[in-house]
């Protein structure tokens, strides 16, 4: 299993586990290799991932890969609405909904077997807690053909100020081929103090995402959308 950093993580699965390496075919059958972090939002389903997408392109399925899937899965998602803005998009699996956390098909084309171990991120899971900051980690599926990712805890932000709870738009960040990391979660371990002050507990959350598509500056540089960034694109257009 893939470990940030080496420590339990205190939900039911790990948060990591909700990056997917990605296949996107279009409507030619030209097929475009991409990773992004699967979202839940109340009873749908969706991927979120940087916005690297033309216009022009009319894509048809996706498919979907990950070290705790037995097969990979493809669904249809072609005439799908891609919510997009500056930074980020937005996949829906209409195929797919969830009730009492079980996912399944809505035309059984999967059973919840084969789609329980699919792993999601909340709306919840994207903040910036105000303690102590132990690590952060960001990962690669290296290509397509990738089941499981790679971590890497070598992130440098080119801006001094913390960048956790940057105001901005984006921060430029630099790690070595960050083109591979192109869609992935910031990860951060923080170490906080307990509502009742008594002790202190070690908590993951989605700080950020890596883009190695906007604002290049250099090879190994690429942006990080902050927290706020994200979640104003959530409430936007989820």
């Amino acid at each position: 299993m893939v470990q940030g950093f080496g420590l339990s993580n205190l939900r039911y699965w790990n948060l990591w586990d909700s990056f997917l390496n990605l296949e996107l075919i279009d409507s030619e059958q030209n097929s475009y290799w991409a990773q992004g972090i699967l979202f839940r939002d109340l009873d749908e389903l969706g991927i979120i991932l940087p916005n690297s997408f033309s216009d022009d392109i009319s894509f048809k399925s996706i498919i979907i890969r990950s070290n705790l899937l037995l097969n990979e899965l493809e669904f249809s998602i072609e005439g799908t609405f891609f919510a997009k803005d500056k930074f980020l998009a937005f996949i829906p699996l209409d195929e797919l909904k969830i009730s009492n956390n079980q996912i399944s098909h809505k035309k059984r084309v999967y059973t919840k077997d084969q789609l329980s171990n699919l792993k999601y991120c909340m709306k919840r899971d994207f903040l910036n807690y105000p303690g102590t900051i132990i690590g952060r980690s960001v990962y690669s599926f290296l290509d397509k053909n990738q089941n499981t990712p790679i971590v890497d805890n070598r992130l440098y932000f080119l801006n001094p100020i913390q960048p956790s709870f940057t105001e901005k738009e984006f921060e430029y960040v630099s790690l070595p081929d960050i083109r591979l990391y192109h869609g992935s979660p910031c990860i951060t371990l923080t170490e906080v103090k307990s509502n009742f002050g008594d002790r202190t507990i070690q908590q993951y959350s989605i700080t950020g995402i890596i883009s190695a598509d906007h604002h290049k500056i250099s090879e190994n540089t690429g942006v990080y959308i902050p927290v706020k960034a994200i979640l104003d694109f959530i409430n936007r257009f989820i």
